[in-house]
């Protein structure tokens, strides 16, 4: 139950936060192409990094030879 309610939570706070940018008319990245850029380059960086991790924690599990 406790994890739903959090899953829940950071849904809506998500959602509010991609209205905010992308919302037309008033978002951030509407009239900014740069900030466009910006955020792709924050989202390519999060995923090199969960990559990263993905990779480190595979790697920690595998028995060695």
């Amino acid at each position: 139950m406790k994890a739903g309610l959090h899953m829940l939570a950071w849904t809506f706070a998500l959602a509010a936060l991609v209205y905010c940018v992308v919302g037309s008319g008033g978002g951030v990245l509407y009239g900014n192409p740069l900030a466009c850029l910006g955020v792709g380059m924050i989202g390519l960086g999060l995923c090199v990094d969960g990559r990263r991790r993905l990779v480190a924690a595979k790697a920690e599990h595998k028995p060695m030879p």
